[in-house]
């Protein structure tokens, strides 16, 4: 402690002695730039420049140039007093030959005020029209009518090229089977009644609706024997009348158990779910759409048809068909676009045309609108350009009329003489201040002699003092850095001392460090062994009481193993039993298809003419 205490107070006093020597040196730096500054002074007396005057010329020399400026002023006067009388002689010349031109432009003046007026009421005509016409509009408007009229055209082409693929199947032609029949009764075929939400199912639902697709969908029955009977049809078709149909949907804990199977909502959808259509439509598209799902591939169609749980019938994205009476179809993908999206083309389309052929209507009534006003301001614009012309030509001949030039070189000349009589009155203001100057430097040069041995007595006093005081200044500096280098000396060695002792204690200490990692250590140890006996302990009792517990468990186990194996023997019956009724049942099904053939083909009236019902629904057939 007694090392760094003697150490703290070397440092302070090294301190204060470096403070001492940087203000002796700012002393010294004060001391000689005064006596720069009184050196340059006793010069400038010398050289004959004035004291408060600085490095500007001498009195002698500022004698000379005010003199030179009062020659100038006195020359600009006397030559401005002459351009003056010069130029007033000529602008009255000037406005003696104005006052003859004048009558000539009164002529003119009175033309161009009568072509003003008129081009006036032209342009005020024309902007009251503005309020009721626009011009521009009108432009844009036969634009845009020549856009739509292509538009419309082009749009025709591509629909009935869309309507022409998709053939006959989609029209549907009748004629009023009674006067004054409401034909929003016919809602169309099913395949013009649908929107396809994703056009990638196309295909499937397609062939899920097969030839439902192209049924005509009634209000009513009657409605349906109306057209059957007095409609006058072309083609066989079948109709669906909403009144009786109602569609069977499939159950929805069914379609939860076929998404289960299938790997989720993702893979297998319900038909019904992937078609938009009205509100009223909703039995005739659960007839056509509800019984079927659709699988994203022909795996999980299988999956899920032959489900215990599901056992409904499955379409794939590609069009293969999975039957849960056991057949399926399929084959090689089409070659011609579904017919669903060359509908949904063609419907587009349609609407496409809807909205060209109204705007077109639109801006061809609006045209039509504009017409009157358009001829009215037609000719108005074209009176008031043949104004704006007259006018023009009349300002050109007022601008170059002999009138007009006098009148220029009139101003031109006014406007010289005015710029001499300032130039003469300005030279005429400063005269009197130079004069002033003049005087005042010649009275200044007669007593320069005596003012300059003055101060240069005065400068030489000045220097003699500055330089005792600058010799002063430099010998603290010199007696302050002696007492700073011998402080800087001493604690230099304190400084050699005190690490001398520090690494010592460095030496001691990393002795009882190690002394006390050693003994750590050893408790570490003692610890680890303690907590391995632990845990090797624990380990023993819980593979003892495993032991117990096993023994017990393969007791229970060989017990539920017999309960088992009786009743796998009692299923084996229960289904040998099942498989033999399913086959009676598949044979009775095939001897009574049998019989249906056979008096289908002995009575012609029965395929013909009959009422089927499907699922519940009643379709009356053509």
């Amino acid at each position: 402690m007694d090392f760094r205490e003697d150490l703290a107070e070397r440092g302070a006093a090294l301190e204060q002695c470096e403070a001492a020597a940087e203000a002796a040196k700012a002393e010294v730096a004060g001391r000689t730039e005064e006596l720069q500054q009184k050196e340059r002074r006793l010069q400038a007396i010398n050289a004959g420049v004035a004291d408060d005057e600085g490095g500007e010329a001498g009195t002698a020399e500022q004698l000379r140039n005010e003199q030179a400026m009062l020659s100038e002023l006195a020359a600009v006067d006397k030559n401005s007093a002459m351009r003056v009388k010069h130029l007033a002689a000529e602008a009255k010349k000037q406005e003696k030959e104005v006052k003859k031109a004048e009558k000539d432009r009164a002529a003119l003046d009175g033309d161009l005020a009568k072509a003003q007026k008129k081009l006036a009421k032209s342009e005020g005509a024309l902007a009251e029209l503005k309020g009721v016409y626009d011009p521009e509009r009108e432009e844009a408007l036969r634009e845009e009518e020549s856009t739509l009229a292509k538009q419309r055209t082009t749009l025709k082409r591509r629909v009935d090229a869309a309507e022409a693929k998709l053939g006959a199947k989609l029209q549907f032609e009748y004629k009023d089977p009674v006067r004054g029949f409401d034909r929003s009764k016919v809602k169309g075929i099913v395949a013009d009644l649908i929107h396809v939400n994703d056009p990638a199912t196309a295909t499937a639902l397609e062939v899920t609706a097969g030839g439902k697709l192209f049924q005509v969908i009634v209000d009513t029955e009657a409605t349906g024997k109306q057209l059957l009977q007095k409609g006058k049809l072309k083609k066989r078709v079948t109709i669906v009348p909403l009144n009786k149909v109602r569609g069977n949907v499939l159950p929805a804990a069914k379609v939860r158990a076929a998404q289960e199977v299938g790997g989720g909502a993702d893979q297998v959808k319900l038909a019904l779910s992937m078609v938009g259509y009205a509100d009223e439509l909703e039995g005739a598209m659960r007839h056509v759409f509800g019984s079927t799902l659709v699988c994203l591939d022909a795996d999980t169609a299988e999956r899920v048809t032959f489900d215990e749980r599901v056992k409904a019938k499955c379409v794939t994205m590609s069009g293969d068909v999975f039957d849960p009476r056991g057949t399926m179809s399929g084959g090689s993908a089409r070659r011609s676009a579904p017919i669903l999206l060359s509908l949904a083309e063609a419907q587009q389309l349609r609407g496409e045309l809807a909205e060209v052929e109204a705007r077109l209507h639109a801006v061809v009534d609006e045209l039509r609108a504009m017409g009157a006003h358009g001829e009215q301001y037609a000719q108005l614009a074209s009176d008031a350009e043949l104004h704006g012309h007259q006018v023009t030509l009349l300002q050109d001949r007022v601008g170059q009329s002999k009138h007009a030039r006098l009148m220029g070189e009139l101003e031109a000349t006014r406007a010289s003489l005015e710029e001499a009589q300032a130039a003469g009155a300005e030279a005429r203001g400063k005269l009197g201040a130079v004069k002033a100057r003049v005087k005042q430097l010649q009275a200044e040069i007669k007593n320069h002699a005596k003012e300059m041995e003055k101060k240069k007595k005065e400068g030489g006093k000045l220097i003699t003092e500055a330089k005792k005081a600058l010799k002063a200044a430099e010998k603290s500096l010199a007696d302050v850095g002696r007492d700073a280098q011998t402080a800087q000396l001493e604690t230099e060695q304190l400084q050699v001392d005190l690490d001398a002792v520090g690494k010592e204690l460095g030496k001691r200490t990393e002795a009882l460090e190690t002394a006390s990692g050693k003994a750590a250590a050893l408790k570490v140890q003692v610890d680890e062994k303690l907590e391995e006996y632990k845990a090797l302990k624990g380990e023993l009792d819980a593979i003892k009481q495993a032991l117990k517990d096993g023994d017990k468990s393969i007791r229970d186990m060989s017990k539920k193993r017999d309960k088992v194996s009786s009743r796998c023997e009692k299923c084996e019956v229960e289904a040998k039993k099942i498989e033999n009724k399913l086959k009676s049942f598949d044979k009775e099904q095939t001897h009574l298809h049998a019989q249906i053939d056979m008096l289908e083909k002995k009575h012609a009236w029965i395929p013909s003419e009959k009422v089927r019902s499907v699922n519940g629904e009643t379709v009356v057939s053509a």
